[in-house]
Order: C-alpha cells, then sequence, then structure tokens
C-alpha cells in the first residue's frame, strides 16, 4: 500500500504515484522536524509526534507481544508488521482462548474465528493499523481535541513520549500514547471515559524492530479446509443506495462506511453503518426484527456503549467506544429514507 521512493518516476503505474504521494508529504514532514529539533526554543508538537508515529507504524518492520485489557479482561497477543515490496502486512495471533487471528495484506484484512469456523473478510478498511488508529488530518481534529505533550516513561524498558488527546467536549472519550522514542512506534495507549477512568489498555511486554520479519510470521496459520467454514463478505453500498440518514450527529462525526451483509439464518440483509471523529469510531447496525414494541435499551461493555431502539420493523442497534450519551444521541438521529433493501 506504500512504495519506497525512486529516483526514476517515468512509467509509474498510477496506483503508484497515489501511494508515493503521501510518502512526499511526510517526507518534507520530517526535513521540517529537523530543523524543529535543532532549535531547543521549538520543541516537536503533540501533532508532530503523532504523524511521525503514524509514519513509523505504516513503514518500519516490527513484532511484539501485545496484552489488551478491556472489560476487566487480559487478552494476549503476538503481532508482526512489515513492509514487503512496499505494501503493508500485519498480523495478530491470540496467545491463549478464544483463539483468533487477524491478517492485513495492504486494503484487505482477514478475521479467522476458528472456534465457531467463521471466516470474515473486508476490503479497504477504515482503520489503518492494528495497533492504533490515528486520523489523517490531525490538525482538523486539534479542533475537537486537545493533543499535548507531557512527560517521558519507560514502557518495556524503552523510553516513552507520553502523549494526551483530551476531548474539548463530554461526547469522546480521552487518550494517552507512549510513543517510543528510538521508533516512534506505540508501545502502548490508554483510553479514558468522561470520568477519567481507563477503560481500555493496550501495551507492549516485548517488542523490537527488524531489519525484516520472515513471510512465515505474516501468513495465517489457521486452515480453513476443513468443511462448513463461514465466509462473510461486506457488501459496499453506493452512496445513492443507502436506506438510513442522520437528521444530525454529534459535531465531528462523520460518515465513512456503509455495508451491507446477510447474516447465517436470516433472508434480509444487516446494513452496517460507520461514523467515525478521526479517533473515536460508532457503528450502527439495522436488522429487521418480526417482534413489536421493543423498549429502547442501553448497554455498557466495558469502554463500548451501546443504545438500541425500534424503528417500525427495523432494530437500530448503535454501539461504539464513545459515552452513553454519544450513541443515544445518534440513534435517536437515524431515520429511514426509502425502501432500497434487496
Amino acid at each position: 500500500m506504500r512504495d519506497n521512493c525512486r529516483s526514476n518516476f517515468i512509467g509509474l503505474p498510477f496506483y503508484k504515484w497515489v501511494a508515493l504521494c503521501p510518502l512526499l508529504l511526510i517526507s518534507i514532514l520530517l526535513q521540517g522536524l529537523k530543523q524543529v529539533n535543532a532549535d531547543e526554543k521549538s520543541p516537536i508538537s503533540g501533532t508532530q509526534w503523532l504523524a511521525l508515529m503514524t509514519h513509523a507504524m505504516r513503514n518500519l518492520n516490527y513484532q511484539g507481544t501485545v496484552v489488551y485489557l478491556r472489560d476487566n479482561k487480559v487478552e494476549a497477543m503476538k503481532m508482526f508488521h512489515a513492509v514487503v515490496e512496499g505494501v503493508e502486512q500485519e498480523r495478530l495471533v491470540s496467545l491463549n482462548d478464544p483463539m483468533r487471528e487477524i491478517i492485513r495484506d495492504a486494503d484487505k484484512v482477514t478475521c479467522y474465528f476458528p472456534d465457531s469456523r467463521t471466516m470474515v473478510v473486508d476490503y479497504n478498511p477504515t482503520q489503518r493499523s492494528l495497533l492504533v488508529d490515528i486520523p489523517e488530518n490531525l490538525e482538523f481534529e486539534s479542533q475537537r481535541y486537545r493533543i499535548v505533550v507531557r512527560n517521558k516513561e519507560h514502557v518495556v524498558q524503552r523510553l516513552a513520549q507520553v502523549i494526551s488527546v483530551d476531548p474539548v467536549d463530554n461526547l469522546r472519550y480521552g487518550r494517552k500514547i507512549w510513543i517510543d522514542l528510538e521508533s516512534k512506534v506505540p508501545l502502548k495507549h490508554e483510553v479514558f471515559d468522561e470520568n477519567g477512568q481507563m477503560v481500555e489498555q493496550m501495551v507492549f511486554t516485548s517488542f523490537s524492530v527488524k531489519e525484516s520479519i520472515p513471510l512465515r510470521f505474516l501468513s495465517a496459520e489457521t486452515k480453513i479446509e476443513k468443511l462448513n467454514w463461514q465466509i462473510r463478505n461486506k457488501e459496499r453500498v453506493p452512496a445513492g443506495q443507502h436506506a438510513w440518514v442522520f437528521k444530525s450527529i454529534p459535531e465531528g462525526f462523520k460518515q465513512v462506511l456503509y455495508t451491507r451483509r446477510k447474516m447465517p439464518g436470516s433472508k434480509q440483509p444487516v446494513e452496517h453503518i460507520l461514523l467515525s471523529d478521526g479517533f473515536a469510531s460508532v457503528s450502527i447496525y439495522v436488522d429487521q426484527v418480526e417482534s413489536q414494541g421493543l423498549q429502547p435499551l442501553q448497554k455498557a461493555l466495558g469502554a463500548i456503549n451501546s443504545y438500541s431502539i425500534q424503528l417500525d420493523s427495523h432494530q437500530i442497534t448503535v454501539m461504539g467506544e464513545v459515552p452513553a450519551k454519544t450513541v443515544k444521541m445518534i440513534g435517536e438521529g437515524i431515520e429511514f429514507k426509502g425502501n432500497v433493501l434487496q
């Protein structure tokens, strides 16, 4: 997905020109940061730190053991990231039950769930990293978050710069990111709710940068030759065929994805709409139901809040890593545009 710069640009295919442009912009940014570092009166800003982190996550070869803490549950996974002939590759594999494996190959993400014999394939995913997702336009996001440089701390025996991402309102969660001073890869990431309580954590317990990652570490170990595997592909829905629209959504959020997928045992597809403000993402699922009179229901599971409501014969479920008031506001702002479900 990202091609290396070449001295001879003549004859490059169009897709390589497109992939090359972000690298040129990052190169300009890095040159500017070198000048900033030379001037002690102009330290690197929080936004610049996150830009450096994004560049490192996408272009370095690294591996390690990552521990996730969600809803008081701990999950350890082995992670591998590499750039092979200019194409980004990632792999996450669980080290304990439930076993699962996630493979990212450029713009294709495949999730394997051996316990349920299910494989989910997603093309052109909105999340640009399996580690920490950062918006493309950091300057624009600074209108809704204060990105602040904090102190330095050690993570996995490596010195890291702490960056806080603090929301300017109570409709989003705050974050803290520990960026390795040497590699610029995030070694730790925490999410805080509107009360300042940590609700999610990601931290490397082992980490190393490599010259290269063997291909065997980037390929799936899960075998799907056995029968009864369910392969679920998401179908992207063109803008003119969107059955559901929003009367209002919280400021800063915008629709980034609209897909439709048929579920096993159901004749009707499920609509999936994804909203994002760059850091926070909210999913809306629309399913047809036969029962009537379902009451609105609000739930919380760790950092995830959900809100369900029935509109005629459809059940709307909104969930995301945002405060409860945010998912409720989104759920109450959705409306049926037209009968285009097929």
